[in-house]
């Protein structure tokens, strides 16, 4: 799905991405995973745009393979380094490292993308299939 990067389609996405994955994974961890893509979602329209006189895109994709869901967040925007914020602010990339199997952040001059990876239990996997 692509949508303009604002704080609303960011929301937006974060539910329907929940109702997605709650079919694939138990319930803490389907929120866990939500929340890392919400975070990358709302870095996205909240940062990478404020150069910008409007804002741009921001796309949500997310697959399922070989016993892994991997989503992928990508914005048009420019990178904006994290700033200190006497621990205010700025916790989004590690919370994204902490609640994924792994996180990868690349920036390059046409945009930012954001890969997270989390392994699913291989039962429910399973199950599912």
């Amino acid at each position: 799905m692509t949508v303009a990067a604002t704080a609303q389609n960011a929301t937006a996405l974060r539910r329907t991405f929940r109702r997605w994955v709650d079919n694939l994974m138990a319930e803490d961890a389907a929120e866990d995973l939500a929340l890392a893509v919400y975070e990358a979602l709302a870095n996205a329209a909240e940062h990478a745009f404020t150069a910008h006189t409007a804002p741009g895109f921001v796309r949500l994709q997310a697959s399922v393979a070989d016993g892994q869901i991997t989503v992928t967040v990508t914005d048009n925007g420019s990178w904006r380094c994290p700033t200190d914020s006497a621990g205010y602010r700025g916790r989004g990339l590690p919370l994204m490292h902490q609640l994924t199997t792994e996180t990868q952040v690349v920036r390059g001059p046409y945009g930012t993308t954001v890969r997270l990876r989390r392994q699913l239990r291989a039962q429910h996997y399973n199950d599912s299939a």
